[in-house]
């Protein structure tokens, strides 16, 4: 990791808590991308785009953007929200993948929780991968994660406030899921981490999606953007 060069877009609205941060936290050698000047990613190896970072102009620079990772370059996203999803940015080859809300309300009502956004929140879906052989060696190295790990997480997202009604006081919006939507798989991509429910039967979590000499990959777990004694 330390051989290779990493650089992020910031997000438009500077959540408190971003994995850019986490990052540099654990020693990780990472640097804003000023995207003011030609050829901004050619320094670059990796490139992270925030959870729900994705803005108008790194939409409006996918021919840079695709030529950069044609050429070696690897994109990491991090979950994107559906509202915001353009999935045109992705290259032709690659299939315009879909990406589709999941997290939605069930049968049933959970009993009340003040940790939430209001005390009778209704039950929810509860979206985590399903880790599928291409993905065994993410979950390993260099340590290993296993999926009960990913049970019961309660996470302060959303802190843009896409308005969805679910808001709390403090601006973003508290989720029991370890994802909140999920993608439409096609054949040119990858899947590392697979979801299905009821209403998505070929869904992941997580794509590996090889382009030329780099590579896409697309996460849809989420990461806390308030730190809280409910992760």
């Amino acid at each position: 990791m330390s051989k290779l060069k990493l650089g992020y877009f910031e997000h438009w609205l500077r959540p408190p808590y971003t994995f850019a941060s986490f990052l540099a936290e654990q020693g990780i050698g990472i640097e804003k991308i000023d995207y003011t000047h030609k050829g901004y990613l050619d320094k670059y190896d990796v490139v992270l785009i925030e959870q729900n970072g994705f803005n108008d102009y790194i939409e409006n620079d996918e021919p840079y953007i695709q030529s950069w990772v044609r050429n070696g370059g690897i994109l990491v996203m991090m979950h994107q929200d559906y509202q915001r999803w353009a999935p045109y940015f992705l290259p032709r080859d690659l299939g315009h993948t879909m990406l589709v809300n999941r997290y939605i309300q069930t049968i049933g009502r959970c009993t009340p929780d003040p940790t939430f956004t209001n005390d009778s929140t209704p039950y929810m879906t509860y979206l985590m991968p399903w880790i599928e052989d291409p993905g065994k060696k993410l979950f390993s190295v260099p340590e290993k994660i296993t999926p009960d790990e990913m049970l019961n997480w309660k996470l302060d997202v959303n802190t843009f406030g896409i308005l969805r009604g679910r808001m709390n006081e403090g601006g973003g919006e508290r989720v029991r899921t370890a994802a909140l939507s999920c993608f439409l798989t096609n054949p040119n991509w990858e899947t590392l981490g697979s979801f299905q429910d009821c209403g998505v039967q070929d869904g992941a979590l997580i794509l590996r999606g090889r382009y030329g000499k780099g590579m896409y990959f697309l996460n849809q777990i989420l990461f806390p953007e308030i730190v809280s004694e409910c992760a």
